[in-house]
């Protein structure tokens, strides 16, 4: 009876022990890099990806009105006209 039970304890406190650590020591490297993963490397839904690109567009977009609206801008000062006092043109350079 106390060979059982010495033999009960010892594989209590070593064997389940050992497994119980070993298994919760793979869970935490587990769920601790794939959360260190997903922190670096984040996954995005479709819609997420599509709201990102149509950002993106956005941007394109204005940068491309801007200098459109620079290019329009300095045509327009390059053909203005200016009169003097004396009524003569003078040419915008």
């Amino acid at each position: 009876m106390l060979l059982s039970f010495t033999a009960s304890l010892v594989e209590t406190i070593v064997v389940k022990t050992t497994v119980f650590a070993l298994n919760q020591s793979l869970n935490l490297v587990y769920y601790g890099g794939a959360s260190i993963y997903n922190y670096y490397y984040p996954t995005m839904s479709e819609t997420e990806k599509l709201q990102h690109q149509i950002k993106l567009l956005e941007g394109e977009v204005r940068v491309l009105k801007d200098r459109k609206y620079e290019e329009e801008m300095k045509d327009l000062s390059d053909n203005i006209l200016l009169f003097d006092e004396s009524e003569d043109f003078v040419v915008n350079s």
